[in-house]
């Protein structure tokens, strides 16, 4: 299993699921810049945090930072009776729950590769840029099998 048929694994994922209604994939400044989202949204990126096992083999591990977003009402927030009438509480708690089935889904599709999920962590965020957004960064690292090819050089 390549990268690319990892992140199309995810796509497949973000389209079957029936609580996110976009799937984007690139640095996460460029979220609802080249086009409109649709929101709830998961986002993928690339984390800082890949490397190579070099003991007996060369063992990859890629890692992912991947954001699971919800838009903010844009209501006046107001606190009554010792609740916030935004619907971040909402989306906080919705979005978590998209993680944990990602996390199902996606170590049950792997069941049949050789690819692990080596670390898993969330952290909550917010971006109001453009968008009001709320939601969790997932960040993900997988080691994936080295299958010994042959290296393709040239004679």
């Amino acid at each position: 299993m390549t990268l690319n048929n990892l992140i199309q694994e995810f796509k497949t994922f973000a389209d079957k699921h029936m609580m996110i209604n976009d799937f984007g994939y690139g640095e996460s400044y460029d979220i609802g810049t080249t086009k409109s989202q649709t929101y709830p949204l998961m986002w993928v990126s690339h984390s800082d945090d890949n490397n190579f096992l070099l003991e007996n083999n060369i063992i990859p591990e890629v890692g992912f930072d991947i954001l699971f977003l919800d838009k903010t009402n844009n209501q006046q927030t107001v606190i009554d009776n010792g609740f916030d009438s935004s619907n971040v509480a909402e989306i906080m708690n919705d979005q978590f729950e998209i993680i944990q089935h990602f996390l199902f889904y996606i170590k049950k599709q792997l069941l049949t590769t050789k690819i692990t999920i080596v670390d898993a962590n969330a952290k909550p965020t917010s971006d109001d840029m453009n968008d009001i957004l709320n939601g969790w960064i997932l960040t993900i690292k997988f080691r994936l099998p080295y299958n010994n090819c042959s290296i393709p050089l040239k004679p």
